[in-house]
């Protein structure tokens, strides 16, 4: 009967039970599942199955079995290992995307911030110019009397109608510059 075993190992721990494959001309494989000390059991080791076989057998098996596993768990690991890299790839992209987006915004921000700048202080010399202007105006064809009196009364006019709504608004209808100015004297600076 078990005259071609191709396999033969313990189904348990405790070593009671035997899985044993054989070949037969009639049915080809035949897989069949006896117990230590029954009459196929004899018939097996008188086959040559002993039980230093049937461990070493079993033993193949179960390392057959950790191989395949394994190779399994391999395969899903870089399985995960690709997904898992993809998304930090998307990730490290986007991240790249928004770090040379945020870095030209600030080149941006930087430029503008320069020009106004530059502006600025093209505005600070003019005024500083002019205020010279003026005063070696001043100082040579009207006389210091008459700048005392006229100044008082100036700084007086803008002690009464710096906040007052009309005198703004007739100065900010007289130019688009004076538009956002929230006092008299605020609106006049622009058209100086």
């Amino acid at each position: 009967m078990y005259n071609d075993v191709v396999e033969a190992r313990y189904t348990s721990e405790q070593q009671d039970n035997i899985l044993v494959l054989y070949n037969t001309d009639e049915d080809g494989v035949i897989e069949e599942c006896i117990e230590v000390g029954s009459i196929q059991y004899k018939q097996l080791t008188e086959a040559g199955w002993d039980k230093d076989k049937i461990i070493d057998c079993t033993a193949n098996f179960k390392r057959q079995q950790v191989r395949a596993v394994r190779e399994n768990l391999k395969i899903a690991a870089r399985d995960v290992y690709e997904i898992e890299l993809n998304y930090i790839k998307r990730e490290l992209s986007i991240l790249r995307k928004q770090l040379l987006e945020a870095q030209i915004l600030t080149k941006q921000r930087k430029e503008e911030a320069l020009k106004r700048l530059t502006y600025l202080n093209k505005l600070e010399a003019d005024f500083s110019d002019k205020v010279k202007s003026m005063n070696a105006f001043m100082s040579k064809t009207i006389p210091t009397d008459d700048i005392n009196y006229t100044l008082t009364n100036i700084i007086e006019f803008f002690k009464v109608f710096n906040t007052n709504e009309e005198a703004l608004n007739i100065v900010q209808n007289k130019s688009d510059k004076t538009k956002k100015s929230k006092s008299l004297l605020a609106a006049l600076k622009h058209l100086i």
